[in-house]
């Protein structure tokens, strides 16, 4: 378990599977997903599998909740290049409610803490596409650079959208949010 000021990150479990296949059949969470809607619980259930948030080696995803329990939301890495020491970041509030009010950022600066202290990454980049201001804005608050524009790069609704690459360096991270061990006072809020 890995703790936000505002989020928990956990393993998803079975009973989180509902919380999932709604998101996953929300037309307006997974237009900014950028990805179509419409899954079945059995094909979600199968992509999950019998750890259902375990790490494949190359993914492992998590699912982000309040302090008081609530889910909200899955973030993970995908494309884990150990030898090379970067991974992709993937996020996604799922609870509307949640959306603009900083628990998508506290779970990403929770999870880099992560990535870059336990798994010892020095690269995490992700992609975004270019209608989404809201994901773009709270990427770059936890510090991730423009790196660059894939080109039309997503299909969805009909038409093409650019997607914008970003990364974070483990450096950057270290610099804004300084390592504090468990146990350790509490620096407050990024």
């Amino acid at each position: 378990m890995i703790r936000g000021h505002l989020t928990i990150l956990r393993p998803i479990e079975r009973e989180d599977l509902d919380a999932l296949w709604r998101w996953q059949n929300d037309p307006e969470v997974m237009h900014y997903w950028a990805a179509p809607a419409l899954i079945s619980r059995d094909e979600l259930a199968a992509r999950y599998g019998g750890g259902l948030s375990g790490p494949t080696g190359q993914a492992h995803w998590l699912l982000i909740a309040t302090h008081e329990g609530e889910p909200i939301g899955r973030i993970g890495y995908v494309d884990l290049d150990r030898r090379n020491r970067r991974a992709e970041l993937a996020i996604q509030i799922g609870e509307r409610a949640y959306w603009g009010r900083g628990y998508g950022g506290d779970a990403i600066v929770a999870f880099l803490g992560h990535l870059f202290h336990e798994l010892n990454l020095h690269k995490v980049w992700l992609r975004v596409e270019e209608y989404n201001g809201r994901a773009r804005r709270a990427y770059e608050r936890c510090g991730f650079r423009r790196d660059g524009v894939l080109r039309e790069h997503t299909f969805l609704g009909g038409r093409y959208y650019d997607a914008i690459v970003m990364s974070l360096l483990e450096d950057e991270f270290r610099a804004a949010h300084p390592f504090v061990p468990p146990g350790a006072a509490d620096p407050g809020p990024p």
